[in-house]
């Protein structure tokens, strides 16, 4: 039940850049949620219509669409710019492109609300396309799920997918006042997941890096431009094969707890190991290097520090900042990676812009902000 009287304890933010269809399967699952007292700020990419047309179609009053005048070319910055509006107790971050089970809020606030932590990381099912050796037929399954034990040390010293994506993270605000914003890949050797979670520990925030599965992760799209060469090899975000609507209709009609189920069968009966969870691989020539600095000894001098042995490594072997996120958008939009230090000047914009918002201005007044 929806108390529109009462404020808002969670704003989840969602970043975004034209692809309606998943998008609107990531607003679903959370319009399914056990909890429902949240509000929703969809950050836009300088999408095209298309994005605000689908939005409008759900018509939920709790969304809200802020559309960027400037294109960033990668999440790191819608995700700072929502960070910087949110008002609520809480925030949580949304892929355009996952899905949340319908209890991913309730188990993450209880954490934070029981004071067991300040900063709760879901683990995720990781599904793609497979064929059933019985029957031949090609759907989704899944193919891993998030490796347990984590601690924040590993996010020094191992691939930065342990932690990934950022869909499982809830927060309090005060965390974000305390650790700041996301960072522009082009300004990091980093990404600008891990730098967050690196300078999030150096901070001694309080987290819970969870075992069990509240979200998945549709990784059939990136599979299936990854593995297609030449020129006519599509952009990732011009493929949508479904995937997250598969899902949105499985937990519909058969349940989350289905899923999770499926989560724990489905790697075993396909003896498949995903890559995704593996260590960090670089350039064969250079691939001793990063062997060398990445360990938890050298995890122990950045948590005292600050000094990132990886930054060096990166530096040895001359490979310059954003080099990885520049191969990432290469294949989901085709564009390259713009050179910014920081996202003050968006942020700024993006804040005038919601200032015209009467939707949200009306819920910051409700809610008591000034």
């Amino acid at each position: 039940m929806i108390n529109e009287a009462a404020p808002p304890r969670v704003t989840i933010v969602v970043a975004t850049y034209n692809r309606p269809e998943v998008l609107t399967q990531a607003i679903l699952s959370v319009i399914r949620q056990t909890v429902q007292d949240w509000v929703m700020l969809i950050v836009g990419d300088s999408c095209d219509e298309r994005t605000g047309a689908a939005i409008d179609a759900i018509g939920d009053p709790r969304i809200h669409y802020l559309n960027l005048q400037d294109r960033c070319g990668e999440q790191s910055g819608p995700n700072a710019v929502g960070l910087s509006a949110v008002f609520t107790d809480y925030v949580a971050l949304l892929n355009h492109d996952d899905i949340w089970l319908p209890t991913h809020l309730e188990t993450a606030l209880a954490a934070l609300e029981g004071g067991k932590a300040d900063l709760y990381c879901g683990a995720i099912g990781v599904t793609t396309f497979a064929t059933d050796r019985a029957t031949g037929v090609r759907s989704p399954a899944f193919i891993a799920t998030t490796p347990t034990g984590r601690t924040f040390d590993m996010a020094f010293h191992r691939n930065c997918t342990y932690f990934e994506p950022a869909s499982t993270w809830v927060m309090r605000r005060s965390v974000v006042e305390v650790v700041g914003l996301w960072q522009p890949a082009a300004a990091l050797h980093r990404t600008p997941l891990t730098d967050w979670l690196l300078r999030a520990w150096r901070q001694d925030v309080k987290a819970v890096f969870a075992d069990a599965p509240t979200a998945i992760y549709c990784d059939a799209e990136k599979s299936n431009v990854a593995n297609r060469k030449g020129e006519e090899a599509p952009v990732m975000y011009d493929w949508n094969d479904g995937e997250q609507a598969y899902w949105n209709d499985f937990i519909e009609k058969q349940g989350a707890d289905a899923v999770l189920q499926l989560m724990k069968l489905q790697p075993q009966e396909m003896s498949r190991t995903s890559e995704i969870f593996q260590d960090q691989t670089f350039p064969e020539q250079v691939q001793w290097v990063f062997e060398t600095y990445l360990n938890p000894a050298n995890a122990r001098l950045y948590k005292v520090y600050g000094w990132d042995a990886f930054v060096q490594a990166c530096v040895l072997t001359k490979r310059p900042p954003g080099i990885s996120l520049q191969a990432m958008l290469k294949r989901r939009t085709g564009e390259a990676l713009k050179p910014r230090e920081t996202w003050k000047q968006v942020i700024d914009r993006a804040l005038e812009q919601l200032e015209q918002h009467p939707s949200w201005q009306q819920l910051r007044r409700q809610s008591g902000v000034a």
